[in-house]
């Protein structure tokens, strides 16, 4: 006959059937779960990078847009003339647009003046925010010299009412900087010349002088490694500056025919892109930058 199931053996064998992990199978399960987060990490990081360098790349295309409009409107590229800043660099390719972090106090060294050509064409005055976005690369992690890994910009970062001193943008207002050869005399061996007359520099040049492909002549790029620009292949070992965003020897670019994309650095004329108005123009030139020899 069989005996009924009472209440204290069914309680009884409950207990023993829910008996719990041991720590052996609890360690094989933390260490599961460490080599699965071990795994998975570097794709996380991966993607999160490539989010970011897919925003950068789209902000180039709306400044490049940006661009393409004022030099539509205007027949030459950016260029401010109210400027003070004694050298070509300091007034011409960093000034072109952006975030004005120094309303009270001018232009400090070459941080950009407030009368910015393009701006009219990005966002509004009366809402910064609007022009945050586009003007920030969410890689930019400021700039440092190659080699020492000094800020060039440290002092006028103390100003700077961005809340952001460390990146280029919180100083500068932009995380992107202007072709300088733009400026110069199409096919000038020495870029903008001698201090402090420039003789080789032009301020009136457009698209119209532009004899290279649209897809590769440079319009803007990232602005901390932008003193990379090397004419030789020392150069480009020597002279690099730090602040490489996108990978070592990347950076963003957009281009005159409004598309952008990243390219490894190497020479001012290549043949993914060229700085110079003409093809192939003095490729063996001493100078990275139109004024650094």
């Amino acid at each position: 006959m069989n005996r009924p199931v009472t209440a204290k053996r069914l309680t009884g064998r409950i207990k023993v059937d829910a008996a719990g992990f041991t720590l052996i199978e609890l360690l094989v399960v933390i260490a599961t779960i460490a080599l699965l987060i071990g795994l998975l990490l570097p794709a996380l990081a991966k993607s999160r990078f490539a989010a970011k360098e897919a925003l950068c790349l789209s902000n180039h295309r709306q400044l490049g847009v940006a661009w393409a409009a004022y030099t539509n409107d205007y027949g030459v590229f950016e260029y401010a003339p109210s400027s003070t800043a004694s050298i070509p660099s300091a007034r011409l390719p960093g000034i072109w647009a952006g975030v004005d972090w120094y309303p009270d106090v001018g232009a400090p060294g070459n941080i950009p003046i407030r009368e910015r050509p393009t701006n009219l064409y990005i966002g509004s005055d009366a809402r910064i925010d609007s022009r945050m976005n586009v003007f920030m690369c969410p890689l930019d992690f400021g700039s440092r010299e190659y080699g020492t890994g000094a800020n060039p910009y440290s002092g006028l970062a103390a100003a700077t009412l961005s809340g952001e001193p460390d990146t280029y943008f919180g100083v500068a207002g932009t995380s992107y900087n202007a072709n300088q050869w733009m400026y110069c005399k199409p096919g000038a061996p020495n870029g903008w010349g001698g201090f402090p007359n420039f003789p080789n520099l032009r301020t009136s040049q457009g698209p119209q002088h532009v004899e290279v492909a649209t897809s590769r002549f440079v319009v803007l790029q990232d602005n901390g490694p932008s003193n990379w620009i090397a004419s030789t292949p020392a150069q480009l070992t020597a002279n690099l500056t730090g602040g490489w965003w996108h990978g070592k020897g990347r950076t963003a670019m957009s281009f005159l025919d409004g598309s952008a994309r990243t390219e490894r650095g190497k020479l001012l004329v290549c043949d993914t892109y060229s700085m110079h108005m003409k093809p192939l123009v003095n490729p063996n030139s001493t100078w990275r930058r139109p004024d650094i020899p």
